[in-house]
């Protein structure tokens, strides 16, 4: 029937309106159309019963994106997250752990510095500040710096921090070691030689660039032989490089130690899978350390 067109003057000589008839052109009752049944509340000015609409909400997925939303700083360029590491031993902190010689160089102060802001750490100096490179996720974010961390305070996690800390991008300490790899002994010595002075001239001048960093001096052996030896081993070597530390202008107050370890934190293990010796993981946990204090 609505299909057919009909004679609009026969329709309104003989016919009486009928309240729910769509193609007289009169309004359509928004409870029948032309074929008697009731209407979709819906129906649209066709005269059709419009089809049931149902709208859903579409959830367009986005690709996560891998850095850090609104924190202003550098993304972590080791291929490791900090937050999520797992060390391989109970005292390897790899992720924040520089060393002082790699690919048989070593390196600079100004190398550790650069090292530092690849991974968005800095030096806490307790002097509040405005970081003028950060943005808070909101317009009204704090942007002051209350604890002199280098961090803005709309992004601080741990808004107490403290002068010398080694500080992450979401302004919480993270335990930075400086491994003072090159610093060697000869067998059963713990006397400084020339190669091992020329590295610990650039770990003091760490030192004197950022006054406020507090460390530990550690000496390390690895398993071989005797504990109790290795252990006065470990103290006598951490003593050397403290001694030294120290005639090169270093505040004592600024120094904790010398402490030795002996063989008790390997950061690699001192035998290979199956057992047998390990002369690469020996000399890796054969080391002295300056561990900043957080």
């Amino acid at each position: 029937m609505d299909d057919q067109p009909q004679s609009s003057t026969a329709v309104a000589s003989q016919q009486p309106a009928v309240p729910t008839t769509t193609a007289t052109g009169a309004p359509a009752t928004s409870t029948t159309v032309a074929t008697g049944q009731p209407a979709v509340p819906t129906t649209i000015a066709t005269g059709r019963p419009a089809t049931t609409t149902t709208t859903t909400s579409t959830t367009t997925i986005q690709p996560t994106v891998p850095t850090t939303v609104a924190t202003g700083q550098p993304t972590p360029t080791t291929g490791v997250d900090p937050n999520t590491y797992v060390p391989k031993t109970a005292h390897d902190n790899t992720p924040w752990r520089f060393n002082m010689q790699q690919d048989g160089r070593s390196m600079s102060a100004d190398e550790f510095d650069s090292w530092m802001r690849q991974r968005g750490v800095r030096v806490a100096t307790g002097k509040p500040a405005v970081p003028l490179v950060q943005n808070c996720p909101t317009p009204e974010g704090d942007k002051g710096d209350g604890d002199g961390d280098g961090v803005i305070n709309c992004l601080d996690r741990c808004p107490a921090s403290e002068a010398g800390q080694t500080i992450g991008p979401d302004g919480c300490p993270v335990p930075v070691s400086i491994d003072l790899k090159g610093v060697t002994f000869a067998y059963d010595k713990a006397t400084l030689g020339a190669d091992a002075k020329a590295v610990l001239a650039e770990a003091i001048e760490i030192l004197q660039r950022h006054p406020a960093l507090k460390v530990q001096v550690a000496g390390h052996t690895d398993s071989r032989g005797d504990a109790s030896y290795n252990q006065a081993l470990s103290e006598r070597r951490a003593k050397a490089v403290y001694d030294h530390l120290v005639a090169n202008g270093i505040d004592k107050a600024r120094l904790i130690g010398p402490v030795g370890f002996g063989e008790s934190r390997p950061i690699v293990p001192n035998q290979k899978p199956d057992g047998s010796d390990d002369p690469d993981g020996r000399a890796k946990n054969r080391r002295t350390e300056l561990n900043i204090q957080n």
